[in-house]
């Protein structure tokens, strides 16, 4: 199971694109669509610039590293939009943050109700309350119901990401 187009165009649209490195809200080095060293190649350091196709290649490796370890952890059938949504969550918090989530456990034991309330407990960064987290918490909880929010956005950064993979003649990434 792979992150379906709306799944990668939500998480690009959550991280937004920076094309020079910059610290987080929490310091750490960060370039591309919130790639950080933490996630693997390329080692991002201060003064780092990047091109928007290597942002995109980047975030398809990245979300590669995340998408296995959703399947790894997760032990019960997932439908499309559960799977993009557990993706997005992993990709935000970082490597292990599945694992040490309560509601993993819930939905292991099949009780997928409980997801979408208990992803609201990790809307903190640096021990505070972030409203962009709570949002991309609340809307993550959405997509595991099958909703995408925010789909007209979605729908646009598909759309450029197609046209991108037309003008460059590769087509777009599956």
């Amino acid at each position: 199971m792979h992150v379906s187009d709306k799944g990668r165009a939500f998480t690009g649209a959550q991280e937004g694109l920076r094309l020079r490195a910059y610290p987080d809200v929490v310091g750490v080095w960060t370039i591309g669509y919130g790639h950080t060293t933490m996630a693997g190649a390329p080692f991002v350091h201060p003064g780092m610039v990047i091109t928007r196709v290597q942002a995109d290649q980047i975030l398809a490796r990245d979300l590669v590293r995340y998408e296995d370890e959703v399947l790894r952890e997760v032990h019960v059938p997932l439908s499309q939009c559960q799977f993009d949504a557990l993706v997005d969550f992993t990709y935000n918090c970082g490597e292990g943050s599945l694992a040490r989530a309560a509601f993993l456990a819930h939905l292991n034991a099949g009780n997928y109700g409980a997801v979408p309330g208990i992803l609201m407990e990790w809307d903190r960064a640096g021990g505070r309350v972030l409203g962009d987290l709570v949002r991309r918490r609340r809307a993550e909880g959405q997509i595991f119901q099958g909703h995408y929010p925010w789909l007209p956005a979605i729908r646009v950064a598909m759309g450029a990401r197609k046209m991108l993979g037309a003008i460059l003649g590769k087509g777009h990434p599956a």
